[in-house]
């Protein structure tokens, strides 16, 4: 788990599958610090706040049969979900003007990086967060256990950005 937390944290690159038992949604098999196809000021910035995660270890409890563990987490994180959401509220209400006023692609593109870096701004590490981590013992290493469904490890490290994310989806 710790090897998991910093080499994540230092965008070491590691064989991350190997750190996990169970099926993970996200694809970590390659590069997870590989630049986009059109990288930007915007994700530079969500990958610096990403990863100024701060975390202790709160207590570890070992089951009693010794073959799986409870370790309890608390991340302190830039408030990442709240950075989006004020971002995507300004952004809908002007993106519509700015379409309209027959602004081009590349100004709307370059408004909207403002707008990020202007909400992400001065951005503090004030949200905490407490996580129960399941550890399962397989072959003699301690793995981290993940449920596909159990995303509070990462929302965790990510400041709730994963939360705010699925909030915004539409409910089918």
């Amino acid at each position: 788990l710790i090897t998991f937390l910093d080499s994540f944290k230092a965008k070491q690159i590691i064989d991350y599958p190997s750190l996990f038992d169970g099926e993970l949604e996200m694809d970590i098999t390659a590069n997870p610090f590989d630049p986009s196809d059109s990288p930007s000021e915007i994700t530079d910035r969500m990958t610096e706040l990403m990863l100024s995660y701060e975390y202790e270890v709160i207590k570890t409890e070992v089951a009693k049969d010794g073959l799986s563990a409870i370790v309890t987490l608390e991340f302190t994180t830039v408030n990442l979900g709240s950075i989006f959401s004020t971002f995507m509220m300004k952004y809908i209400a002007k993106a519509f003007e700015l379409a309209f006023s027959g602004a081009t692609e590349a100004e709307m593109n370059q408004w909207a990086v403002d707008l990020f870096l202007e909400a992400s701004d001065g951005a503090t590490k004030d949200k905490v967060t407490q996580v129960d981590v399941k550890m399962v013992l397989v072959d003699k290493k301690w793995l981290i256990h993940v449920d596909k469904e159990d995303i509070s490890l990462f929302d965790a490290m990510m400041g709730g950005f994963i939360t705010t994310m699925q909030n915004l989806q539409p409910e089918e």
